[in-house]
């Protein structure tokens, strides 16, 4: 049976203090003999100020480590807490242009396909075009994936070609499936 140990930066800083504060110790006990041995006088006022110094020194490293970590782990958790609130604020933004999208796209299915496109007017991809790059990592690839193959068939519908009403029907279940996961994705983020 193997048992497997973690080095985690908490158990490294750890394992680092222990050790200096060894080689501290066996150095300074080491002057301290030298010291006591050399002026021949009492050496016990030497070895109690010694001693407090050093235990001084070891309650200020630690006390010191653990204020950095618990920073460390507070500014962790505010930038996970930062990054999950912005990509709320996107995938949000996202879904209230695909749901007016959608709902004009099924609207004016007939209009299409008579091959009149002026509603394609108001059928917008703004949000998608200033805000795909600040998707974060929060999103599943099944969203992305969702949503950026919605807007590849919303070009195409604004395009000067027309497409086929099979496609448009693609494009309006594509646009749920999208609404759908970024639902999904939202919630999950109120969790965090």
């Amino acid at each position: 049976m193997k048992t497997r140990v973690e080095l985690t930066i908490s158990l490294l800083i750890f394992l680092i203090i222990l050790a200096t504060t060894l080689g501290v110790v066996i150095s300074l006990s080491g002057l301290l003999v030298a010291s006591i041995q050399a002026s021949e006088q009492d050496y016990i006022g030497a070895i109690v100020g010694s001693l407090g110094n050093i235990i001084g020194g070891i309650i200020g490293v630690l006390a010191a480590v653990l204020v950095a970590a618990y920073q460390i782990r507070k500014t962790f958790e505010l930038e996970r807490s930062k990054g999950a609130a912005s990509n709320s604020a996107v995938l949000r933004l996202l879904k209230t242009e695909l749901q007016s999208n959608c709902k004009l796209i099924q609207n004016f299915k007939s209009d299409y396909m008579e091959g009149n496109k002026a509603f394609l007017k108001s059928v917008s991809i703004d949000n998608w075009e200033r805000c795909s790059l600040q998707i974060g990592m929060e999103t599943s690839d099944t969203t992305l994936n969702a949503i950026s193959s919605a807007y590849r068939k919303i070009s195409l519908l604004k395009s000067e070609s027309k497409i086929n009403e099979s496609t448009y029907d693609k494009l309006i279940d594509d646009l749920s499936t999208a609404l759908s996961n970024i639902e999904e994705d939202l919630e999950l983020l109120k969790t965090r």
